[in-house]
């Protein structure tokens, strides 16, 4: 059993016998472990804008999208697409055009990230799907 508050890959490699298969399936944990604990963001590709979530406890909301921080997503199995949806979730709405738009919060609409949105689409709030791409670490 692995105690909180060590490392889980020191504890594993500890394990390591000198046997080659042995070793081996060890080694072979600790990529599945580096796996499975991978996440990524979320980028608009137009602004290199950052998903950043949404998060309702801050008294005004935040917004979606950061020049600075980004929401980091289990991405372990799951496609570009499921990621999206994942991390979209019940924001994705489709417009008369067909085209998927996720809802963007803009808490103030005076602010930076506004400013470089409204250089692109004249719907700040709405902005397609399509325009966002996964970054894996």
């Amino acid at each position: 059993m692995i105690r909180r508050g060590i490392n889980q890959k020191d504890e594993i490699l500890k394990l390591k016998n000198g046997s080659l298969e042995y070793d081996k399936a060890i080694d072979d944990v600790l990529y599945l472990m580096n796996e499975i604990f991978k996440s990524c963001k979320i980028v608009h590709t137009k602004t290199g804008l950052l998903f950043n979530g949404y998060d309702s406890s801050f008294p005004k909301g935040k917004n979606t999208l950061s020049q600075t921080s980004s929401k980091g997503i289990m991405s372990y199995g799951k496609t570009d697409e499921e990621i999206l949806e994942i991390a979209f979730g019940g924001h994705i709405t489709e417009k008369e055009d067909g085209k998927k738009y996720i809802w963007n919060k803009i808490v103030y609409e005076g602010s930076e990230i506004n400013k470089i949105l409204s250089k692109i689409y004249s719907d700040t709030h709405y902005i397609p799907l399509a325009d966002f791409h996964i970054e894996r670490k």
